[in-house]
């Protein structure tokens, strides 16, 4: 699944097809491209999107200072959590953590957060 961020307010999921058998680096070439979801929910331009570690979040930031995590259910998503807020910036990078229980964004306020994410609850700030 690829998703993009995009100025027009949008988040948009992607499935991609790559083709069998990789080169030596382990790439496959994308065959085939099949939009699948727009996911609608920012009031202003999308920055930055990212996926959790294992792929079952997906979080987009972007002009409207908030962080949306996106729940995925099989091949849709979701909105999980109220949006995270803290910044007073344009929300322009984000990235999870490798165990995928935290998720860092950075703000043009010249902030970053960490936020602590947890299974029933909105993202939190850590610190």
């Amino acid at each position: 699944m690829l998703a993009t961020a995009c100025f027009d307010n949008v988040v948009r999921l992607f499935s991609l097809h790559v083709e069998s058998g990789a080169d030596e680096s382990g790439a496959g070439l994308v065959k085939e491209v099949h939009f699948k979801q727009s996911l609608f929910g920012h009031p202003s331009g999308v920055w930055a999107v990212c996926w959790s570690p294992d792929g079952s979040l997906l979080a987009s930031a972007g002009f409207d200072n908030l962080v949306r995590l996106w729940k995925m259910g099989g091949h849709r998503a979701r909105e999980r959590f109220a949006p995270a807020t803290g910044h007073t910036g344009a929300i322009c990078s984000m990235a999870f953590s490798p165990d995928g229980k935290s998720l860092a964004s950075a703000s043009c306020d010249g902030t970053t957060r960490i936020w602590a994410l947890r299974e029933a609850a909105t993202a939190n700030e850590s610190g």
